[in-house]
C-alpha cells in the first residue's frame, strides 16, 4: 500500500495550474515553478517537486525519482520522491530486476503504451496501480554516470507518443542539471569541510600568504601556536618578521621565483617570538582561495631533527678524533675484508695514504697464510665477542717490509652489516717499549735509592735536634710551614721531611725554585697558562700547583716573587683557586705549601718589597734552620756522609781526612753551610790519590778571614764570598768547573745575586 505524506511545499505547483494555458506553457511554468522551489527547497522537497511537475504536466496517475542502491538480493531502485493519485506517499526501495526500470537504467529511454503490468508481470508496484502504460528515461551526468531516472506510469495511455517523449526528456535534461549542480554543491561543501577538518587538525603549521604584502590571510591555530604569537598578533606579521636573520632583499627575490615557478620545497631558519631559532622545511605552492591568489605555506618545524644532527656531528668529530688519536693502528673492515676506514696510525704503521686503500681488499697488508688465518679469525669472531692473537702474524707495508704484529678482532652492525675492527701492534715496538720501560724502572729505583740517601738529614746538634722537633709536631698538620735560614743549610731537605712525615705522603711533592725562573714566567710555571697567553703558549699547560694537587708544593726563594705573582698565591691560600695565565676558567686545587727563603721578609715587608698578608699567611709556622758554623759538632758527621757517597759515585774506597785538615773543617764558617761543604769533599774526593783525602789548598787559609769583620752586614759577607769563589773559578760561572757548580747555586740564581750585589767582571 502507498501512505500519505505531507504536501506543504507543493503551493507552487498549485498556482501554475490554476491558469488553463496551453500545454506548453503549462509545461513551462511547472519547470519554472520546480526551478524557483529548488533555490530554497530540500533535496526531498526539490524531488517531490519533480515528481508532482512531471505527472502534471503528462497528465498521468504516477510519477517518481528513483536511484541504484544495492540490495540483499542484488540491485535494487530507492524512490526519491513519488506522486500518485494526486498526493505524495511514502518512499520505497523494489529489486530493479524484472522491472521496466532495469530497461531505462540499460537503454536510457523507454516507452509502454499498452500492457505494461502484463509485459512485467513481477513488478508488483504496476499491479497495485493497475498501470497500463509506462515511460522513462534516464538522468545522466555530463560524464555518462547515472544520477537516477524519471518514471511515469498510468491506467491508460500518455499522451500521445511525439508529446509525451518530448516532455519526459526536458524535464529529464531539467532534472539533471539540477542535480548536477546538488550534487557538486554538496560534493564542494564536502570538500570544504574536510579541508577545514585537515586545515585545522594539520600537524604541520600551515598559512596561507597574499603573495603581494606577504602578510597571513588565513592560518590554524597550530601556527600561532609554534611561533609563539596569539591569533591576533600572528595576523599582522609579515614573512621577514618570522625570518631569524631578516634579508628583505633575498626574500623578495626568492618569493619572485616562487611566484613565477608556483611553488618551492626548502629549509628555513625562523624564530619564534622569544627569538628562539627553529629549523622548519617551508613548502610552498601557488593556488586559489575564495576566489583570489594566495601562496599555500606549511611548515614542518624540524629543530629537534637539527639539534640531533649537531649533536651527531660533534659526536663524530669527537669520534673521528679519539680513532685518529689512538697510538695503535685501527683499520675496520667489511665482511668481504675491504678496508672500509682507517687511522693516522695504521697510515703511518702501512705506510700508505687513507684515499688510496679505502674500498681495496686487507689483502695487500696480510700475504699468503697471513691473509687465511686473518679470514679463519674474521668467521670465528662471529660468535667471539672479541679475539686477541698475540703474535705470529706477519704484517707486510707498501714499501715491501714485514713486521710480525699481535692483533685484536672485534664485531660490530651498521644496519645489519657486518663490520670488524682491527687493532694491529708491532710487536718490535711493543718490546723496545718494554724494554725501556725496564729501564725506566730502574732508573727510577736508582734515582729514589739516590734522593733517599742524599736527603737523609745528619746531625746531632742540640741546635739541629731542636729543628726536628719543629718538624715532627708540624708535619702531620696541614698548615704552611715557612722555612728561614741561610744559603745551603737544607731546606728543600727539611720541607721533604715535612711531607713524608705527613698525611700527604703518598701524593707528589713538587718543588719550585722561585730565584731560578725568569719572573716573566714564574706565573706561568706556578699557575700554568693557555694557549695563546704568550708568544710560544702553544699548547694548554697546567703549573706546579696543579700537578701538586692533593700533595704538597715546596716554593724555595719565595722572596723573589713579583707582586702579580705574590697577589695569586695569596688567593690560592686564602682560597684554594687558582687561574691560569691567559685564562678566566677558576682551577679548585688542594694543596699544602711549604715556603723557604734565605732572606729576612719581616724586613722585606717593612721595604714593601713583599707583600704583608701573603708574609703572615706563609709564616703560620715559622721554621728557623741553624748555619753550619752553629752546629760544628755535626761536621764530622756530615764529612763521613759525604765520603760515603762520593765513593759509591766515584767506585773507589775512600776513608777520610788526616786529623788537621778535620780540625781546619771545623775551624771554618762555612758562608755556603752544608752545600759548600759538600762540594768541598766531592771535589777532594776527585783529586784523592789514594784512599786518605786532602783539602784543596785554596780552602787553607785563616778562618778568621772568612769570617769577616763582626760589623759587617749579610751582604758583605756574600759579597766577598761571591767574589773569591769568582776569582778562584777564573769567573767562569756555570758548567761543571764554574762558580755557580762549586756554591750549588742556579746558574741564573748566581747571576741574579751578583747583579744586586753590584759584583761584575773585571
Amino acid at each position: 500500500m502507498l501512505h500519505r505524506v505531507s504536501n506543504n511545499p507543493l503551493d507552487l505547483m498549485a498556482q501554475s495550474n490554476a491558469g488553463g494555458h496551453e500545454m506548453w506553457s503549462h509545461v513551462n511554468a511547472v519547470l519554472r515553478a520546480i526551478l524557483d522551489i529548488a533555490a530554497d527547497a530540500s533535496d526531498t522537497e526539490f524531488h517531490l517537486c519533480l515528481a508532482r511537475g512531471l505527472a502534471d504536466a503528462l497528465g498521468c496517475q504516477t510519477a517518481f525519482v528513483g536511484e541504484l542502491v544495492d540490495g540483499e538480493r542484488g540491485v535494487n531502485v530507492q524512490t526519491l520522491s513519488v506522486w500518485s493519485a494526486g498526493e505524495p506517499v511514502n518512499n520505497f526501495q523494489y529489486p530493479l530486476s524484472g522491472t521496466p526500470c532495469e530497461e531505462v537504467f540499460r537503454t536510457g529511454f523507454l516507452k509502454i503504451d499498452r500492457d505494461v503490468s502484463v509485459r512485467f508481470p513481477e513488478d508488483e508496484l504496476l499491479s497495485q496501480i493497475h498501470a497500463e502504460s509506462y515511460l522513462g528515461a534516464a538522468l545522466l551526468a555530463s560524464d555518462g554516470t547515472s544520477l537516477g531516472h524519471l518514471a511515469a506510469l498510468d491506467n491508460r495511455p500518455i499522451l500521445d507518443d511525439e508529446s509525451s517523449e518530448t516532455i519526459l526528456k526536458i524535464f529529464a535534461a531539467r532534472a539533471t542539471a539540477a542535480l548536477e549542480l546538488r550534487n557538486a554543491e554538496r560534493q564542494l561543501r564536502h570538500v570544504e569541510s574536510n579541508f577545514q577538518i585537515l586545515f585545522e587538525q594539520s600537524p604541520n603549521a600551515v598559512i596561507l600568504f597574499d603573495p603581494d604584502t606577504w602578510r597571513p590571510i588565513e592560518f590554524n591555530d597550530l601556527a600561532a601556536e609554534f611561533m609563539g604569537y596569539t591569533r591576533d598578533e600572528f595576523s599582522r606579521l609579515t614573512i621577514t618578521d618570522l625570518e631569524f636573520e631578516p634579508d628583505p632583499k633575498g626574500t623578495g627575490e626568492r618569493i619572485a621565483r616562487i611566484v613565477e615557478s608556483g611553488g618551492d620545497v626548502f629549509e628555513a631558519l625562523h624564530k619564534t617570538k622569544d627569538g628562539t631559532p627553529c629549523h622548519v622545511i617551508v613548502s610552498l605552492r601557488m593556488t586559489i582561495w575564495n576566489g583570489r591568489n594566495v601562496m599555500l605555506t606549511l611548515w614542518h618545524d624540524i629543530t629537534a631533527r637539527k639539534v640531533a644532527e649537531q649533536a651527531l656531528e660533534v659526536s663524530e668529530r669527537r669520534l673521528q678524533s679519539i680513532f685518529d688519536s689512538a697510538m695503535d693502528a685501527v683499520v675496520i673492515i667489511d665482511s668481504g675484508l675491504r678496508i672500509t676506514r682507517l687511522n693516522t696510525a695504521a697510515e703511518q704503521t702501512f705506510g700508505c695514504d687513507s684515499s688510496s686503500v679505502i674500498g681495496q681488499s686487507i689483502e695487500q697488508f696480510f700475504p699468503g697464510s697471513t691473509l687465511a688465518r686473518l679470514s679463519a679469525e674474521v668467521q670465528t669472531s662471529i660468535s667471539a665477542e672479541a679475539i686477541w692473537a698475540p703474535g705470529g702474524l706477519r704484517v707486510q707495508r707498501t714499501d715491501g717490509s714485514t713486521f710480525p704484529a699481535e692483533l685484536t678482532l672485534s664485531q660490530f652492525h651498521i644496519d645489519e652489516a657486518a663490520f670488524f675492527t682491527l687493532i694491529l701492534r708491532d710487536v718490535n715496538d711493543r718490546r723496545l717499549a718494554e724494554k725501556e720501560l725496564r729501564r725506566l724502572q730502574d732508573e727510577k729505583q736508582l734515582l729514589k735509592e739516590q734522593i733517599s740517601e742524599n736527603s737523609r738529614i745528619v746531625g746531632t746538634s742540640p741546635a739541629l735536634a731542636n729543628a726536628f722537633t719543629h718538624v715532627e709536631k708540624v708535619a702531620v698538620t696541614d698548615s704552611t710551614v715557612l722555612i728561614l735560614g741561610e744559603t745551603g743549610t737544607g731546606k728543600e731537605l727539611i720541607a721533604r721531611a715535612i711531607h713524608e712525615k705527613s698525611v700527604r705522603r703518598d701524593r707528589v711533592l713538587v718543588t719550585v725554585n722561585c730565584a731560578a725562573l725568569p719572573r716573566d714566567l714564574l706565573e706561568s710555571e706556578l699557575f700554568g697558562h693557555e694557549k695563546g697567553a704568550f708568544t710560544g703558549a702553544t699548547q694548554q699547560r697546567r703549573g706546579r700547583f696543579e700537578l701538586a694537587n692533593g700533595g704538597t708544593l715546596f716554593l724555595d726563594e719565595v722572596g723573589e716573587l713579583s707582586a702579580e705573582a705574590q697577589a695569586k698565591l695569596l688567593r690560592a691560600l686564602q682560597e684554594g683557586e687558582i687561574q691560569r695565565v691567559g685564562g678566566e676558567e677558576t682551577v679548585r686545587v688542594n694543596v699544602r705549601v711549604i715556603a723557604a727563603t734565605h732572606q729576612d721578609l719581616a724586613g722585606e715587608v717593612e721595604k714593601s718589597h713583599f707583600r704583608s698578608d701573603l708574609y703572615y699567611r706563609l709564616s703560620v709556622f715559622p721554621l728557623s734552620l741553624p748555619p753550619l758554623r752553629e752546629r760544628r759538632t755535626d761536621i764530622p758527621l756530615l764529612v763521613d756522609h759525604f765520603i760515603s757517597l762520593c765513593a759509591k759515585r766515584f767506585g773507589k774506597p775512600l776513608s777520610g781526612f788526616n786529623d788537621a785538615d778535620m780540625q781546619h773543617l771545623q775551624a771554618y764558617d762555612w758562608p755556603g753551610n752544608v752545600r759548600e761543604l759538600q762540594n768541598v769533599i766531592e771535589r777532594a774526593a776527585i783529586l784523592a790519590n789514594g784512599e786518605r783525602l786532602s783539602l784543596d789548598g785554596s780552602l787553607l787559609q785563616n778562618p778568621s778571614e772568612s769570617r769577616g769583620d763582626p760589623g759587617d752586614d749579610l751582604d758583605d759577607v756574600t759579597r766577598a764570598h761571591l767574589l773569591r769563589v769568582l776569582t778562584d773559578c777564573s769567573w767562569v760561572i756555570a758548567g761543571p768547573n764554574g762558580a755557580a757548580a762549586r756554591l750549588g747555586l742556579n746558574p741564573s740564581t748566581l747571576r741574579f745575586r751578583m747583579q744586586k750585589l753590584g759584583l761584575t767582571k773585571p
